[in-house]
């Protein structure tokens, strides 16, 4: 298992579409933000990266192939993010609330933040009960 830092980011579209399905959504932070991918040997998970303050990063997209989940890649991927970035104090990540988000960003270590509520109905005509974004946040601890 190999992660590479890629400047080519629009070659691992496939793979970003699997968090983001919406082109205009992805274009307003593909361009700003460090892509990471994973591989083993082939391309198999990202995370896009944007830093929104002093300290401050913001994971924007993470995903790993279907067939790869739960195997440790998503998890490989955040530990990389926290040793790319020696100034990173506070790591945040959206998300849908459902069960499998949850349990990947709590067991990361991972606290809830807030809700945006309706986020999802705003952004993306969603007309379903769970259409809120959950914020997640996870504090660097200090040596």
């Amino acid at each position: 298992m190999t992660i590479t830092q890629e400047t080519d980011k629009r070659k691992y579209l496939d793979l970003l579409h699997l968090c983001e399905e919406d082109d205009e959504i992805l274009a307003d932070y593909l361009d700003r933000g460090e892509l990471f991918v994973l591989s083993d040997p082939n391309p198999i998970g990202v995370c896009l990266v944007t830093k929104e303050g002093d300290g401050l990063y913001e994971i924007k997209n993470i995903a790993v192939r279907k067939d790869a989940r739960r195997k440790g890649y998503g998890t490989a991927l955040v530990s990389f993010v926290y040793s790319h970035y020696p100034d990173l104090a506070t790591l945040m990540a959206g998300s849908a609330e459902n069960d499998d988000n949850q349990r990947f960003y709590l067991g990361m270590g991972f606290f809830q933040t807030y809700k945006v509520r309706h986020y999802f109905r705003a952004n993306y005509g969603m007309e379903d009960d769970d259409d809120d974004l959950i914020i997640y946040s996870k504090t660097r601890e200090k040596a």
